[in-house]
């Protein structure tokens, strides 16, 4: 689509969990501490996930201690990453192609 988004690092990991769409499309960005990466995922409701990061493994997990998955998991199954990220990709060499890119994007 024409929607377009790029999220930085530090703002991701600054939040822990971000919540936000694109094209409609409910997503959360978030920063696992133990792989020390973002991932983003797409939600399975408009719901905001809060109180809770995901793991490289799309579980939610007590920011607390990273290790301990939240019991039982909001979804009953792990959250489906989202396959189209462009990883390492700078964004603002991203935002001189895509000019309407939307830049660490609020809910």
């Amino acid at each position: 689509g024409d929607d377009h988004v790029a999220v930085t690092q530090e703002w991701v990991e600054k939040g822990k969990t971000r919540n936000f769409t694109v094209g409609g499309q409910p997503l959360v960005a978030s920063w696992d501490p133990v792989t020390e990466s973002v991932g983003i995922w797409k939600r399975a409701s408009d719901k905001p996930i809060q109180n809770a990061i995901v793991n490289v493994h799309g579980e939610l997990v007590n920011p607390a201690s990273p290790g301990t998955k939240l019991s039982p998991q909001p979804f009953n199954q792990p959250l489906e990453r989202l396959n189209t990220v462009k990883a390492g990709l700078f964004w603002f060499s991203w935002v001189n192609f895509f000019p309407k890119t939307r830049l660490n994007p609020e809910q």
